[in-house]
């Protein structure tokens, strides 16, 4: 019998793997992650750009960092960056809808090889606030409006992110009489607005209480029409591309004509290849 030991013999790939998981581990031993910035007790503007800076000891240019910015007592995260090389700094902008308040932090993950593998190491900030600069440019003081909701579940306006665009005839905002186009909200029931997208704004509007919201607005007559001056230019650019053609139809609801079926119902001409 062949009493010779037997060799196994790894394939490229497992030698590879086995390769980095073994760098990990003698990595690990030494790496470590601090971070600079944001520092402790800081207010960092979401509108503005969000620097995150950090050192690192044991660690090569070539390791993977993930940055995640979270908030431990709403149990809410956000990835900032998901596979990011050790450049010492990330530069992003927060355009998210992030509640303003203190307790955020950032978590910045360390790796060697594949982000599915443990990492070596981690490091998590200190506690710091975000906030959302005021951004109105008007002379008039800001006004407090209480709306109640219409029997249509509306509150009677029409709204393009902050900014009002028209108010409903018939509804709460016209009957209230202080609402008008070109308001810009501030906050709906106490929570700020500004830098909010569309639907944040929204979710707020639908999460007040089924009778009324309360609305902090102020005039913003330059938002208003430049607003007024985009959908102008939206309208010209669309007439441009139309192509009119004009069709004279018979007293008959349906006829049939050059290989189509035409038909009118309501007003509304249906053509049908045939």
């Amino acid at each position: 019998a062949d009493a010779r030991p037997s060799v196994s013999v790894m394939s490229p790939a497992a030698a590879r793997t086995d390769h980095v998981r073994r760098l990990s581990m003698k990595a690990a031993e030494k790496a470590s992650v601090t971070i600079k910035t944001p520092a402790a007790d800081s207010r960092v503007a979401v509108t503005s750009p969000f620097v995150v800076e950090w050192d690192t000891t044991g660690l090569s240019k070539a390791a993977v960092m993930q940055v995640f910015l979270h908030h431990p007592e709403t149990n809410t995260a956000h990835t900032l960056s998901s596979h990011l090389l050790n450049s010492g700094s990330l530069t992003c902008m927060l355009s998210r809808d992030l509640i303003s308040g203190a307790g955020y932090q950032v978590t910045i993950k360390a790796y060697i090889g594949s982000v599915s593998e443990k990492p070596i190491c981690e490091c998590v900030s200190q506690p710091f606030a975000l906030y959302r600069p005021l951004q109105v440019k008007s002379v008039e003081t800001p006004r407090l409006i209480y709306l109640p909701r219409g029997a249509d579940g509306s509150f009677g306006f029409y709204f393009d992110g902050p900014l009002i665009t028209q108010i409903i005839a018939g509804g709460s905002a016209e009957k209230e009489g202080r609402l008008k186009p070109g308001d810009q909200i501030i906050d709906i029931d106490g929570k700020e607005v500004l830098g909010l997208s569309h639907l944040g704004i929204a979710n707020l509007l639908n999460a007040s209480s089924n009778k009324k919201v309360e609305l902090f607005v102020v005039s913003c007559v330059e938002g208003y029409t430049a607003y007024c001056e985009r959908l102008e230019r939206l309208y010209q650019n669309y007439k441009a591309t139309l192509c009119f053609q004009k069709l004279v139809l018979p007293s008959s609801n349906t006829m049939e004509t050059l290989g189509m079926n035409v038909s009118t119902t309501n007003g509304i001409v249906s053509i049908d290849y045939v």
